[in-house]
C-alpha cells in the first residue's frame, strides 16, 4: 500500500504508479525506467529543502507537466519525520485546519517560518515538461481558486 511506502523505498525507486485495489484500498508499484513523461497517476518521492536549509524527505504527486496553474493548486506534498508520514492540506482541502502549515509545524516541531517555503527538484525523473520541474510549495497560495475555478480546472 502507498502508506507504507519508506525512504528506503523512494531511494531505490524515486518515482511510483499508484492506483486503487478492488477493496479501495492505494497500492503503488515502483517505474523502473527513468525519466518519465507523464505523472499522472505517479508520485515521486525525493529530498526537499526547507527553508531554514534542512533537507528532508518527501513525495510529491498531482503534477502536471503541461500545466504549471493545475500544478500549483493540486500538488499533493508528504514528508518523513522518524518514520512517519505527514500529508499537507491544500488550501481548499475540507481538513486544512488538521492538517495544514501550522500542523506541519507541530509534526517538524519547527516554526513556520523554518518551513517554508519549501524547495523541490524532480528535474531528474521527468523529461519533456513544459513546465518548471523545479518549485516552491509556499505556506499559503498566491492566488486561490474559488471551488467553481477548482472544479473547472479539475475536469480539464
Amino acid at each position: 500500500m502507498i502508506t507504507q511506502l519508506t525512504i528506503g523505498d523512494f531511494r531505490l525507486y524515486p518515482v511510483w504508479n499508484y492506483s486503487e485495489d478492488k477493496l479501495g484500498y492505494v497500492v503503488a508499484s515502483p517505474v523502473l525506467q527513468l525519466p518519465v513523461d507523464s505523472l499522472e497517476g505517479r508520485l515521486i518521492g525525493c529530498q526537499v529543502i526547507l527553508s531554514n536549509g534542512h533537507k528532508q524527505w518527501g513525495n510529491l504527486s498531482n503534477i502536471d507537466l503541461h500545466n504549471e496553474k493545475a500544478t500549483s493548486h493540486f500538488l499533493t506534498f508528504s514528508v518523513t519525520r522518524e518514520k512517519k508520514w505527514f500529508h499537507l492540506a491544500r488550501y481548499f482541502d475540507v481538513d486544512y485546519a488538521q492538517r495544514g502549515p501550522r500542523a506541519l509545524s507541530a509534526f517538524l516541531q519547527l516554526p513556520v517560518e523554518d518551513i517554508f517555503p519549501i524547495a523541490y527538484d524532480i528535474g531528474r525523473f521527468v523529461t519533456g515538461s513544459t513546465i518548471p520541474t523545479a518549485g516552491l510549495i509556499s505556506q499559503e497560495p498566491q492566488t486561490r481558486l474559488s471551488q467553481d475555478e477548482l472544479i473547472a480546472m479539475s475536469l480539464g
